[in-house]
Parts: C-alpha cells; sequence; structure tokens
C-alpha cells in the first residue's frame, strides 16, 4: 500500500494550498487518488469522507481486499501502482 501510495499522490493527502490533492486529469482525490467517478457515491453509503486522510486509506484497502478476493491484481484500481507493478513482472 505504501508503494501505490507515494506513486499516486506522492505520499500526500492534501496540497501547499491545504486543500485535497486531485488528479490532474481525472476526479481522483487524496493519498490513494480514489476515483470519485467510480466510487464516491459507494464510499459515502459506506461511511467513509475521502477527503480525510484515514478514511481514504480505509477506502483504498477495500478496494485493494476486494480486488485480490477476486482473484484481480490488488494494484489494477491504481493506474500508476498497477503499471509500475507489471514493469517489475516483467
Amino acid at each position: 500500500m505504501v508503494a501505490t501510495v507515494m506513486c499516486e499522490s506522492g505520499g500526500r493527502q492534501y496540497n501547499e494550498s491545504g486543500g485535497v490533492v486531485m488528479g490532474k486529469v481525472t476526479p481522483d482525490m487524496g493519498v490513494m487518488q480514489i476515483s470519485l467517478k467510480h466510487h464516491k457515491e459507494n464510499a459515502e453509503r459506506l461511511g467513509y469522507d475521502l477527503t480525510q486522510t484515514e478514511d481514504n486509506v480505509a477506502y483504498g484497502r477495500l478496494l485493494y481486499d476486494e480486488a485480490k478476493a477476486r482473484g484481480v491484481d490488488p494494484m489494477t484500481p491504481w493506474y500508476c501502482a498497477h503499471k509500475s507493478h507489471l514493469a517489475l513482472l516483467r
């Protein structure tokens, strides 16, 4: 998970202005760069506040565990980390 956090957000939940780190191209939020397009509603329904570091990481862990349980590479939800992980497997 640490590699994912570092690859996706540089380990930061908040930017220099104090706002939550957002994706440069897509609406991804926080230290785990959770896709708001795909996960905002579910995260809120489950009680996660993705603007908060602890909840952002906890929801990211949930996605990781769900992918692993389905037999999918758990890095798949994170493009940056997934790309790095695939390079290591080659």
